[in-house]
């Protein structure tokens, strides 16, 4: 089950990546923490964030 929760997380985060459009606003603080905790979290979802 682990392994599948961890792929299915690589590819939703792939789609997300590939579909966004990049932003011309600068980054804030909040999207920084949220890059940490999806970086250093082994496994996070949308509710922990």
């Amino acid at each position: 089950m682990d392994s599948k929760v961890t792929l299915l997380n690589h590819y939703w985060t792939d789609i997300y990546f590939h579909l966004h459009y990049p932003h011309k606003e600068k980054i804030s603080h909040q999207v920084i923490r949220i890059l940490q905790l999806v970086d250093k979290q082994e496994k996070i979802g949308i509710n922990e964030i």
